[in-house]
């Protein structure tokens, strides 16, 4: 009995950490856009990509993006990312 209640609470924990993935998108969407044409292209192209990986289920990239699309749309300067970041 109390393996099979410490495995239902391994599964309960692991699902609901997975829940919290992918929360940025939303919270990207709410902000706004500024600091010229650039940095509104970029918030768009990043709330696009975080869009798109969060549909195929990629949580982590899209929450990737989304902080890419909120940091765009306030004074920081976006980066690019280091190839060597990725795995490939």
């Amino acid at each position: 009995m109390f393996k099979m209640m410490k495995g239902l609470f391994l599964v309960a924990a692991i699902v609901g950490l997975g829940a919290c993935s992918g929360l940025k998108l939303q919270e990207a969407e709410m902000t706004a856009p500024g600091g010229g044409a650039f940095k509104e292209a970029l918030h768009k192209y990043y709330i696009e990509r975080s869009s798109a990986e969060f549909a195929e289920g990629d949580y982590q990239d899209s929450d990737y993006f989304a902080s890419k699309a909120i940091t765009a749309s306030g004074e920081t300067e976006v980066l690019p990312q280091e190839v060597g970041d990725r795995q490939i």
